[in-house]
């Protein structure tokens, strides 16, 4: 997920930011899952409320824990060093 501050920009920048965050990324980060982008104007110390616009991929991710698969979102926490989970 990326989060940035938009408030000061124009919303035709943001747009051709945002495919260029696509191109970029999905050819540069090998298992890619999804992209969500998040417009987040508030306190840098508090935790962002609003939901992220997926921009490619799927809206999850799965990852496996011994026997069990979950699904997990953009917004949520997971332990991601699997060998102390």
């Amino acid at each position: 997920m990326i989060v940035c501050k938009t408030a000061d920009v124009d919303a035709e920048l943001l747009a051709q930011v945002k495919q260029q965050l696509i191109e970029y990324l999905t050819k540069s980060v090998i298992g890619l899952a999804s992209l969500c982008f998040l417009d987040y104007n508030g306190e840098a110390d508090s935790v962002p409320t609003d939901k992220p616009q997926l921009l490619w991929g799927t809206p999850y991710y799965q990852e496996r824990i011994f026997d069990h698969v979950f699904r997990v979102s953009p917004t949520a926490f997971l332990q991601i060093h699997l060998d102390m989970c």
